[in-house]
């Protein structure tokens, strides 16, 4: 049987990072101040027609930095085998990057989902 595009198991997965930083249409005051932004990380992971997404979100535009930054250092490469990024699951270690491992993992689970379909 010919293996039709999209359908290599062992092909390499390419992931995208973003960070979106989304208005709350009606700031709220909290004890800290007032908080009218909520920031997420979201990593989009491909294979072939295959598309996953996951997301975390962070309080802070710092937090949202710091963990788009240990996103992105756990791979040299913007594409990793899918049995690597299913085990950054418990990679992290503070909030910024438990989140970063969250969003990776939940992309990863997501694609692994619809490439099963």
């Amino acid at each position: 049987m010919q293996e039709q595009p999209g359908e290599n198991p062992h092909a390499d997965v390419a992931i995208e990072l973003w960070h979106v930083p989304t208005p709350i249409p009606r700031p709220v005051l909290t004890a800290a101040g007032p908080y009218d932004t909520y920031f997420h990380l979201v990593v989009t992971a491909r294979r072939g027609e295959h598309l996953g997404w996951g997301y975390s979100g962070m309080a802070t535009r710092a937090l949202l930095d710091e963990a788009g930054a240990f996103a992105a250092s756990l791979f040299e490469e913007r594409t990793v085998p899918l049995d690597g990024l299913l085990r950054v699951e418990r990679a992290g270690f503070d909030t910024a990057s438990r989140g970063a491992t969250n969003a990776l993992a939940l992309a990863a689970w997501d694609l692994a989902a619809r490439e099963h379909e």
